[in-house]
């Protein structure tokens, strides 16, 4: 098994993982970038990503080598930061700015960019709902953790991430940003 993350700190913590869970002969971390996978086409069964292509400009590209490099029938599922129409333009700029969040899709451009990626079955489910309570327990417990949190990476730090965190569950809260998980067959033949 793979795990890709184009962030070289982001890998070195996941083969350090690894070796402590046991799992170094299971996984492997590989620094790619995933709008050009370097990999053999039809080569996996499935392809998972979580919350991870908010931070790709090129969603439809990925997708594309998604699909090139699953066997025929192979499966990819994914849930990613979904924006809504009420997103205004001046927001998504803020959350491309503190949050590189540089390309937010609808859940009917998921689905477009998933078929003309060559996908088939597509499914799509609005999880804003079930994420709003996780969100505000996961903004709780930082907000919680101040004084260590303080005392590792100071306290500018902690409010420039608490402030962010503020933002953002706002946004989901009044709607203008949600949830949304995906999954899809690549099609029959297309390796």
């Amino acid at each position: 098994m793979l795990a890709l993350d184009l962030n070289a700190g982001r890998c070195a913590g996941g083969a350090r993982l690894n070796r402590l869970t046991g799992l170094d002969a299971l996984v492997h971390p590989l620094r790619a970038d995933a709008q050009v996978l370097p990999l053999r086409a039809g080569v996996f069964s499935a392809v998972i990503s979580q919350e991870g292509l908010l931070h790709v400009p090129d969603k439809g590209r990925v997708l594309t080598e998604c699909a090139r490099v699953l066997e025929p029938g192979g499966r990819i599922a994914f849930t990613d930061w979904i924006a809504t129409p009420r997103l205004a333009d001046n927001e998504r700029a803020r959350l491309s700015s503190w949050m590189a969040a540089v390309s937010l899709q609808s859940i009917a451009g998921y689905a477009a960019l998933l078929a003309r990626a060559g996908f088939g079955g597509i499914d799509a489910e609005d999880v804003s709902a079930q994420w709003i309570g996780i969100l505000r327990r996961r903004f709780a417990m930082y907000q919680e953790l101040r004084e260590d949190t303080v005392a590792r990476l100071g306290e500018t730090r902690y409010d420039e991430y608490r402030q962010l965190y503020a933002f953002f569950v706002g946004l989901v809260e009044q709607g203008k940003l949600g949830g949304a998980r995906f999954s899809a067959a690549a099609a029959r033949g297309a390796a």
